[in-house]
């Protein structure tokens, strides 16, 4: 993901979007809505924030996609995903990083900040489960 800065958000208020959509169909009816969560941060906020957290370093080490995709590879990742999770960052533009206001206006309240997510989360990240994706 390089050093770009994205609007991480809680799936959670992804749900709770989609339900109030659903909850009121007519009033959505051919809109979009781009679902960010408050700030846009980069990998090496988010790392740490981790470390923080979890009272150990964790770093964010930002790789060429090529070289990305080499590490997961190695790291016995099937091939199709290390091709997907190298180009992801490629699917971005710095528009698309744009904190937007559309997730709070559809919850009614404040889309939740990175910093709740990992209080909320807190217990799972300690029990080492952040490691789960691979």
């Amino acid at each position: 993901m390089g050093v770009a800065r994205y609007p991480l958000v809680d799936t959670r208020d992804v749900g709770a979007a989609a339900a109030a959509v659903l909850r009121d169909p007519a009033a959505h009816a051919g809109a979009t809505y781009a679902l960010t969560g408050p700030a846009a941060l980069a990998y090496a906020d988010v790392a740490a924030a981790l470390s923080s957290l979890l009272a150990r370093p964790v770093a964010y080490e930002a790789l060429e996609p090529a070289s990305y995709r080499s590490a997961l590879l190695d790291a016995d990742v099937p091939p199709w995903r290390a091709d997907d999770l190298a180009a992801i960052a490629s699917a971005y533009s710095d528009a698309d990083n744009e904190p937007t206001p559309a997730l709070a206006e559809l919850l009614g309240r404040p889309a939740t900040p990175f910093s709740a997510f990992l209080a909320d989360h807190r217990d799972t990240f300690l029990a080492g489960a952040s490691r789960s994706h691979l």
